[in-house]
């Protein structure tokens, strides 16, 4: 059984200014430059592979089709789904955090993890509000 859709189409105010460091994560978008290029300065990089991430992540939710086969979702041991979607931008997020920080401990709502006493950590829900995905609202986004 195939669930359709719903498409947003709401866009971004064309008056909103963006701050440099969005400009160039966006200009790096559209070049297809992921991950960013490092500027030197810690913040500023996390910033940037953070809005590349997101990104990434709003591509993928926006080009898995205007239907789910509820045939492949899956059910966690909780009850809720997970369908392939998760996994995919579950995946994207670990490898570039991975490639970016080695260091940083990521905690996947689909891979699990472990949150470390000190150092960077990174938790993830790569489809918030599956069930919504599933059922076509078009209300699901990465957190």
């Amino acid at each position: 059984m195939q669930v359709r859709r719903k498409r947003c189409s709401q866009r971004l105010d064309d008056s909103m200014t963006l701050t440099p460091l969005e400009s160039s994560a966006l200009a790096s978008f559209r070049r297809g430059d992921f991950p960013p290029q490092p500027t030197g300065d810690e913040r500023s990089d996390w910033i940037q592979v953070g809005l590349a991430i997101a990104l990434n992540a709003a591509r993928l939710l926006r080009g898995s089709g205007p239907s789910v086969d509820v045939a492949e979702v899956d059910l966690k041991s909780d009850g809720s789904p997970v369908t392939e979607l998760d996994r995919r931008v579950e995946e994207m997020v670990r490898t570039a955090l991975a490639d970016f920080h080695p260091e940083a401990a990521i905690v996947g709502e689909e891979g699990g993890g472990e949150l470390p006493t000190d150092g960077p950590a990174v938790a993830i829900d790569p489809v918030d509000g599956t069930w919504a995905y599933i059922s076509g609202t078009g209300t699901a986004a990465t957190t």
